[in-house]
């Protein structure tokens, strides 16, 4: 788990309650 890009789609998602949809598409492929 690269610490980096949690907390920078943890911001985005804070940031934008819609960055939610964005997060899970990050993380899909990270799976």
């Amino acid at each position: 788990v690269r610490e980096g890009g949690g907390v920078k789609m943890y911001l985005a998602y804070l940031l934008d309650p819609s960055g939610n949809k964005v997060c899970t598409m990050f993380r899909l492929p990270r799976e």
